[in-house]
């Protein structure tokens, strides 16, 4: 197994509305000179915040699968489908673009308001021939499974609420205090980005810890595992897993 770590100071930044609202990007656009591009299908993973509230006027999207995930605070979304929804902490909106969609979004100017934004690249010659569409998912539809030491949230992939086209998982996580998480993964990539609280990653010998911001990108090798500990406090970070054949066989499908 390999771990790689990026420092929330050391990611791409980005600014929207006079800088209204900011953006770290984990994951950026391939392009653009990011020390972390794409796995695979999961093609750009950005951390949007807002203070004091902030517009991004309507642009247009197509061929992706796009989840945003409000964390704190409040968004509005509009869309030329017809759609308008405001999201609140927990919610959960997917908008599979396919042929094409225009959309917009307003941060609360009550609230601070922080979003993870990720973005997956399914086969685009297939999903361009389909009609775009968006859905909403309130937070109640994603319930918190207890484990000994920890706490996990299903939202895409297996046993979850939300599937998508493209073959992925993204889990919401709570580790409790001086506890762990252990992955068991046979052959996949998982990038982990930290929400609360420091998390120690340790595989072997090998360990990293991680706080707010910080993101950690593992390859499994065969069947590999490796453990998150919750320092002292409790430890909250979401994870994105995409099996090495589905990162793979992407460039053949085309």
């Amino acid at each position: 197994m390999t771990l790689k770590i990026t420092r929330a100071s050391e990611q791409d930044e980005g600014a929207f509305d006079g800088g209204n609202i900011t953006e770290r990007k984990p994951v950026n656009f391939p392009g653009q000179g990011s020390q972390t591009e794409r796995y695979g299908p999961l093609l750009y993973w950005a951390c949007a915040k807002s203070e004091r509230g902030g517009f991004i006027a309507e642009h247009f999207h197509k061929g992706f699968e796009i989840i945003s995930y409000v964390l704190q605070g409040s968004l509005e979304h509009r869309d030329s489908l017809g759609s308008w929804k405001s999201l609140h902490p927990g919610d959960l909106q997917v908008m599979q673009t396919n042929s094409g969609v225009s959309h917009s979004e307003r941060f609360s100017e009550d609230e601070h308001t922080e979003m993870f934004q990720i973005w997956f690249e399914p086969n685009l010659r297939q999903t361009m021939q389909r009609q775009p569409r968006y859905t909403d998912y309130p937070a109640e539809k994603f319930q918190w499974r207890k484990h000994e030491g920890y706490a996990i949230k299903p939202i895409v992939g297996k046993g979850a609420p939300l599937q998508l086209v493209t073959d992925v998982q993204f889990d919401d996580v709570i580790v409790e205090p001086s506890r762990e998480f252990t992955y068991r993964r046979d052959d996949a990539f998982a990038v982990v980005v930290a929400i609360e609280g420091l998390g120690e990653i340790r595989e072997g010998s090998t360990s990293a810890r991680v706080g707010p911001g910080d993101a950690a990108y593992l390859r499994f090798e065969g069947a590999a595992e490796c453990s998150v500990h919750a320092v002292e406090q409790e430890f909250r970070f979401a994870q994105v897993i995409v099996p090495v054949k589905v990162a793979y066989s992407l460039y053949l499908e085309y």
